[in-house]
């Protein structure tokens, strides 16, 4: 069911209700940050994650987004399997026609996971009154994915945080994680609001 309010560009909320199923993966908009979705998922990444990653906690999640999806300016679509939570898109807009990806997360940083939430993201979003999607600030794993998918883009290069650190000899142990692009999952959610 389709229904957007508008009233102008400030005062936009999304109103779509979503549900869809792939397969043995059914994905369905929350309205609600849900501790069994966001700490049950960050608790099983946890078991087989190598890198470095920010935390996802129910509690992190909305301190950052939280009045903005119960109000309907930020949507969150998250991936079950077998009732188990596997990933999530999180998509923020400004007016309803420009929207943005807040976070994408998926369960040992799968493609298939990331792969179908993206498309599921563009499938969404044909269903409001959206004219842009910017994805920025993935790994090269993850726009190589966003290539295959998405339309337009623009190339640039993997730029992570600048790190200042106090103590030094952990400033040394950090670098050989922080300096590879491909040894984290770095999206716009590991920005400024969670460092």
């Amino acid at each position: 069911m389709l229904k957007c309010k508008c009233v102008d560009e400030k005062d936009y909320r999304c109103e779509v209700d979503f549900h869809k199923r792939a397969g043995e993966i059914e994905i369905k908009r929350l309205r609600e940050v849900s501790p069994s979705f966001f700490d049950v998922l960050m608790a099983e990444y946890l078991k087989t994650n190598e890198g470095l990653v920010c935390s996802r906690s129910a509690e992190e999640i909305d301190w950052i987004f939280g009045d903005r999806i119960r109000s309907g300016k930020c949507v969150v679509l998250a991936a079950y399997k077998a009732s188990a939570p596997i990933g999530y898109i999180i998509l923020t807009t400004h007016g309803g026609k420009f929207w943005g990806c807040g976070d994408l997360f998926a369960l040992r940083n799968d493609a298939n996971i990331t792969r179908l939430m993206i498309k599921t993201a563009c499938k969404f979003l044909r269903c409001t009154p959206a004219i842009i999607f910017k994805l920025r600030g993935f790994s090269s794993s993850i726009r190589s994915t966003l290539i295959s998918i998405l339309p337009h883009f623009r190339r640039e290069p993997f730029n992570a945080f600048s790190w200042s650190l106090y103590d030094k000899s952990l400033e040394q142990s950090l670098l050989p994680v922080i300096d590879t692009s491909g040894s984290w999952f770095f999206g716009p959610y590991d920005g400024d609001s969670c460092f």
